[in-house]
């Protein structure tokens, strides 16, 4: 919820083949060679400039969701400047020396090249290819392109015998797309639009996107982070067991209960239960607190709502949210109830 300075230069380094990289860095020095022409340090100089401005505007930005792909036209930068080393390596006396870093760098680029997808390449920095997804969770590791294969899946090993399995993968494509155009029979474990409520202990196949089960701030699927898959395409994970996902819950708790809260005529009662328990399976849900602060503000109930919306304060990590909060405390402690307006969820951005 802080912008992070270092986010960015950090994508950069685990997403490019090292080699590629110590190249580029090789080249940036011999731009600065004498005798290379002051138009190409000029060029080069401009580059460098624009590569300055893109990684300061994104260190004070929280943009970090959407991965490398706001840092792209860094990496053209680092072609040319890889360019540069590469042709005073060609130009080399020494022949055999030349020849082998030019080798040497090709070889440690294949990997790179070989990956189907190459958003999805990481260097061993990042945990690899094959591991990157434990540690990031963004549009730089899968954008959901794994449908062809999980209804290939599905058919081949799981309809024949019967078997429906949840699904944890981009929910804008399970009805339309799975389930609509695919006519496939699965189940999403968080359906936002119907009224399935899964339970905390959750047993079955599930297939799931590989970024969900990476570390995350409230919807942590732990118990299959920690859990061996059976299967695997790219980055869709397929797990078969019995798993104690209580965030799964949650989820769909609060979901539940912020569509009540809209409707013209909310059953408090009922949205109060549903939160009570989402908070009781996770306690230190920020937006599940201002939403029963919501729910006691339309009651008339000044205590309990500021009650509330300070446990929304406490448990929001240091950022510009907390001043949000502070601020409707003061306007429910200070002001009438009738003239003070519920507040809208600011992770929603």
């Amino acid at each position: 919820m802080e912008p992070r300075p270092l986010i960015f230069p950090g994508y950069i380094a685990v997403r490019l083949p090292i080699a590629l990289t110590l190249l580029a860095c090789f080249g940036c020095a011999i731009v600065l060679k004498r005798s290379t022409s002051r138009r190409d340090k000029l060029a080069v100089g401009v580059l460098l400039l624009l590569c300055v401005a893109i990684i300061v505007i994104l260190a004070r930005s929280s943009a970090d969701y959407a991965g490398v792909r706001h840092t792209l036209t860094i990496y053209f930068v680092m072609a040319i400047l890889a360019g540069f080393a590469t042709q005073y390596l060609v130009q080399l006396r020494t022949k055999m020396i030349s020849a082998s870093v030019l080798g040497i760098t090709v070889l440690s680029c294949l990997p790179a090249l070989a990956v189907e997808r190459p958003w999805e390449y990481h260097n061993i920095l990042g945990g690899g290819t094959s591991h990157a997804y434990r540690y990031f969770r963004n549009d730089g590791v899968d954008l959901g392109q794994r449908d062809k294969e999980i209804a290939d899946y599905c058919r081949r090993k799981l309809e024949p015998v019967r078997e429906v399995p949840y699904l944890i993968y981009y929910p804008s494509f399970v009805k339309p797309d799975l389930i609509g155009y695919r006519h496939l029979k699965v189940k999403a474990l968080i359906d936002r639009d119907g009224e399935f409520l899964p339970p905390a202990t959750v047993s079955g196949t599930f297939i799931v996107l590989a970024t969900a089960v990476a570390p995350a701030i409230w919807t942590d699927y732990k118990a299959l982070r920690d859990a061996q898959p059976v299967d695997r395409m790219g980055n869709i994970l397929v797990y078969r067991g019995t798993y104690y996902l209580p965030n799964a819950r949650a989820d769909a708790l609060f979901d539940r209960a912020q569509r009540l809260l809209e409707e013209p005529k909310p059953e408090l009662p009922r949205i109060e239960s549903l939160l009570k328990e989402g908070l009781a399976l996770r306690p230190a849900d920020f937006g599940g607190w201002m939403m029963l602060g919501n729910l006691n503000l339309l009651r008339g109930d000044r205590e309990q709502a500021v009650t509330a919306y300070r446990k929304a304060r406490d448990m929001t990590p240091p950022s510009p949210f907390q001043q949000l909060f502070e601020e409707q405390i003061r306007l429910v402690s200070t002001q009438p109830l009738n003239t003070v307006t519920p507040m809208r969820d600011p992770s929603v951005e």
